[in-house]
């Protein structure tokens, strides 16, 4: 696992997907991030994180 730099292309994938940000991380292949923001969006829905 390696840290991937922010670039401008993902910031503004991320800006303009700000209801679904797994996708821009998935979309960059930036799979941990996309699994962690998937998994808090699932859980708040159902309401087991605030």
């Amino acid at each position: 696992m390696q840290r991937m730099p922010l670039t401008n292309e993902l910031e503004s994938q991320l800006k303009t997907a700000k209801l679904k940000p797994y996708t821009a991380y998935a979309v960059n292949y930036i799979w941990q991030d996309a699994v962690t923001n998937l998994g808090s969006r699932v859980l708040g829905d159902v309401g087991l994180i605030c």
